[in-house]
């Protein structure tokens, strides 16, 4: 998820990585990882709707 303190620490990219999980946190083998450059003008909601949504949908179709 996007989060606010990517905006608000002018973060310059932001991602996501899917993971098996595991029994530890955090701790499963990545499956898959992508990430976008951040706009000085985005928001949560221009990122989601850019990157997050499209990007979600194409990584659980490929799984």
């Amino acid at each position: 998820m996007i989060r606010i303190k990517t905006l608000m620490c002018g973060d310059k990219k932001a991602g996501f990585s899917i993971f098996w999980a595991d029994d530890g946190l955090d701790t499963g083998p990545i499956l898959l990882q992508r990430e976008v450059d951040v706009d000085p003008n985005d928001t949560v909601d221009s990122l989601y709707n850019r990157f997050m949504y499209p990007e979600g949908i194409k990584a659980m179709v490929s799984f």
